[in-house]
């Protein structure tokens, strides 16, 4: 199935909770468009996991510019995708976390340790072109 009818279709299958996922020169992106409820985010685990196993991923990019929200489940969620994409040989790059969302971890004393962030998807894509 090409990238566009798969990103079609996970559009359809998260229905108003989307993270398509392309891949741009082996790096598989996954974009979430806004905050993700506790089972878009499993969603969002099972298909990045399922798309890394099939594929000859050179890396992963998790751009989060559209979650206005994260509270400690998201967070440790998106920590365990890094984990889980390092264990499968691919390296992760979470970016385009807002400020306001970023304020609102520290204070929680939530972070994302071990896990490389960039502030923008140009900069998430160049650090794959760097290597």
């Amino acid at each position: 199935m090409p990238d566009s009818a798969r990103s079609r279709s996970l559009l359809e299958k998260h229905g108003g909770q989307a993270s398509p996922l392309v891949t741009i020169d082996g790096v598989l992106l996954a974009t979430i468009q806004e905050s993700l409820s506790d089972a878009g985010v499993r969603r969002l685990r099972t298909d990045v996991g399922a798309r890394l196993a099939v594929g000859a991923h050179r890396g992963l990019v998790v751009d989060a510019s559209g979650v206005d929200t994260m509270d400690s489940f998201i967070t440790r969620s998106l920590r365990d995708l890094a984990v889980g994409a390092k264990l499968m040989g691919v390296r992760t790059i979470v970016c385009g976390l807002r400020p306001d969302v970023v304020d609102a971890l520290v204070e929680m004393g939530l972070d994302l340790v071990g896990v490389e962030t960039v502030t923008t998807l140009d900069r998430a894509l160049a650090a794959f072109r760097e290597v």
